[in-house]
């Protein structure tokens, strides 16, 4: 065991057993500065604790319990706190057989009052949190398991990011999470358990709250919100293939959320991620099964938008716009497809498919306009463009075989019903101009 103490009006406790590889160095300059090093269980402990300022604490407690070994990293902390009123508290422990890296982990804070706690046990784990703020910054990360990633970056007041990898939702392994908060007031809440979890998030806003939740394999979450008072929520519950979530919030008091069950889903993707910028809007996007698509936009002010698919090969591209929208999209069993548009003020839009190759495109402009859409059966397909004011349009098909194309123009009071019950069936409905009504049942 080697070590080096500097301290002015401060305490270095360092304890360590007599076996060999045990390293520690502290370095302390200013007052009240406590550094506690507890390297009595192992035999590969290294730590490193530098204190400038005052009223700061450091704590690392390192056990290697893995077999024995003396190349190789297996526990190594180093922790470097300047300003005043700092606490980081580290725990080490490796499980993990041979030489190999185990639990490495770096600290750096800067400010007063920014608190880490870091809780590593397994093998293979690697964390660095990086905080500088005047207040309260926090960050408590856990990791359990192999392989866990684990990178924090605070800056701001008041802002809180808490990591489990392996507790809540079972042992991890392979996992990344990186965050990077630049805000204040805001939360962000990641849990993963199982294999080959990542998450990718940052805020910039106030008061924000973020909270992504994985278990399964190989999920992954790209999360950036930039407004204020925003929520972000997402879990993901992958199998041998996971589902990936790219979402961008830039809207305030708005709340989106996403809840994925199976393999393969998307929403959003790497180029384009699913943008909510309207402000006071919600956005829900459930998708169970494999191989769902979600994507597009959300605009405006005072927004909602529904979307729940199961089966498989299910996709729906949403864009809504204006204020007071509604759309609610719900697709069951295989192969639907739903590409949809709203803008304006207070539109809403319905759309249920059920069965296989169902296809709708729909388009709605104007003001007050409103589309429910239900088809069930198979091959069944929809084309709707809707502009202008006080549009109605219903549509209910139920066999394989129909197929519907309504136009309604820029007039006023149109208003559309076609209901086909039949095999073969087609309608075409095309209105422009003033008071207009049709209705089709075939």
């Amino acid at each position: 065991m080697r070590m080096k103490l500097m301290a002015g009006a401060a305490l270095a406790l360092v304890m360590a057993s007599p076996s060999i590889a045990n390293e520690s160095t502290v370095i302390q300059n200013n007052l009240n500065n406590t550094a506690t090093v507890d390297q009595a269980s192992g035999a590969k402990g290294k730590s490193a604790i530098t204190q400038n300022g005052q009223d700061n604490l450091a704590k690392v407690d390192q056990s290697d319990l893995s077999s024995a070994g003396t190349s190789g990293t297996r526990n190594d902390s180093t922790i470097v706190q300047s300003g005043a009123a700092n606490l980081a508290d580290v725990k080490q422990t490796n499980t993990g057989a041979g030489a190999s890296p185990a639990n490495v982990s770096s600290i750096t804070q800067t400010g007063s009052n920014a608190a880490a706690l870091l809780d590593q046990t397994g093998s293979g784990n690697n964390s660095a949190i990086n905080q500088a703020a005047t207040g309260p910054v926090t960050a408590d990360v856990t990791q359990n398991g192999t392989g866990n990633q684990s990178t924090v970056g605070q800056s701001g007041n008041n802002t809180t990011v808490y990591v489990d990898q392996g507790i809540t939702n079972g042992t991890s392994t392979d996992s990344i999470a990186t965050i990077d908060q630049g805000s204040s007031d805001s939360v962000i809440n990641v849990k993963q358990g199982g294999t080959a979890q990542s998450v990718i998030a940052s805020q910039l806003g106030t008061q924000n709250a973020m909270s992504v939740d994985q278990s399964g394999a190989e999920n992954f979450a790209n999360v950036l919100q930039t407004g204020n008072f925003g929520s972000i929520f997402v879990q993901q519950i992958g199998t041998s293939s996971g589902s990936s979530a790219f979402l961008e919030q830039t809207g305030n008091g708005s709340v989106l959320t996403v809840n994925q069950d199976g393999a393969a889903n998307l929403v959003g993707s790497g180029m384009n991620a699913f943008v909510q910028s309207a402000d006071n809007s919600t956005a829900y996007m459930e998708q169970v099964g494999l191989l769902h698509f979600v994507g597009g936009t959300q605009a405006g002010t005072a927004n909602s938008l529904d979307i729940r698919q199961g089966g498989s090969a299910q996709t729906a591209q949403v864009s809504q716009s204006g204020s007071g929208n509604t759309m609610a999209v719900r697709q069951q069993l295989n192969g639907n497809f739903a590409l949809l548009n709203q803008s304006g003020t207070g539109n809403a839009m319905d759309l249920f498919q059920n069965g296989s190759f169902n296809t709708a495109s729909v388009n709605q402009s104007g003001t007050g306009n409103n589309l429910l859409i239900s088809q069930a059966g198979g091959m069944n397909s929809v084309n709707v463009l809707q502009n202008g004011i006080n549009g109605l349009i219903d549509i209910d098909q139920s066999t394989s075989g129909a197929h519907a194309q309504v136009t309604q123009g820029g007039g006023t009071g149109n208003r559309a019903f076609v209901t086909q019950a039949s095999l073969d069936a087609i309608a075409i409905i095309t209105q422009a101009g003033t008071n207009n009504y049709a209705f089709v049942n075939q």
